[in-house]
């Protein structure tokens, strides 16, 4: 049995290298991995707050249309050209 064991030929040399660069190949596609990753949670982060500030706004526009709701009405028409009668 231990003459078995320590009878390599070139197959196993190849599959060892083949594990090698399997292994290398391995760290280097994890590393690759963690980057993109950490990107897609900073651009994750930046959609939340996109969408914060997105729903924010439109808030303040709901609210401006109810307190101001004569704002168009004090505008002159510009099509007619005649003066609006403020409310």
């Amino acid at each position: 049995m231990r003459a078995l064991l320590q009878c390599r030929d070139a197959a196993d040399d190849h599959l060892t290298a083949e594990l090698v660069h399997l292994d290398n190949l391995k760290k280097m596609l994890e590393s690759h991995l963690n980057l993109v990753k950490i990107q897609l949670q900073t651009l994750n982060a930046a959609r939340e707050r996109l969408t914060a500030v997105f729903r924010e706004r439109a808030r303040v526009i709901d609210l401006l249309c109810y307190a101001m709701p004569c704002v168009g009405a004090l505008r002159d028409d510009t099509v007619t050209g005649k003066a609006a009668i403020p409310l």
